[in-house]
């Protein structure tokens, strides 16, 4: 699968989900995407192609939802290392579990 803009949301300084929004604050934002790929191609280097025209910065905290049919299969909280005008690189991230027992 290709990457979903639409999928990428950031938490609004007013508490509303925005997408697209340039930075409207110099300080870490947290993202969620919701994709079927995994993380392994999520995290890849250009995956975020349009993170810098959204206001992607280093240091920002993306948490990863893997769906399979629509239920959350897999779930990870990964840091931007980099951006540049191309895209962004996620750093390998840290695993969340999604156990319902």
């Amino acid at each position: 699968m290709a990457y979903l803009p639409l999928q990428l949301t950031t938490q609004g300084d007013d508490g509303m989900m925005v997408h697209s929004v340039p930075n409207m604050v110099n300080r870490p934002r947290v993202w969620t995407y919701s994709s079927t790929d995994a993380m392994s191609v999520v995290r890849a280097a250009n995956y975020f192609s349009d993170a810098y025209n959204i206001g992607m910065k280093v240091g920002d905290m993306v948490y990863v939802l893997q769906t399979t049919s629509g239920a959350v299969t897999a779930a990870t909280i990964a840091v931007v290392m980099t951006v540049t005008t191309t895209g962004a690189d996620l750093s390998d991230g840290t695993a969340i579990t999604v156990t319902n027992t």
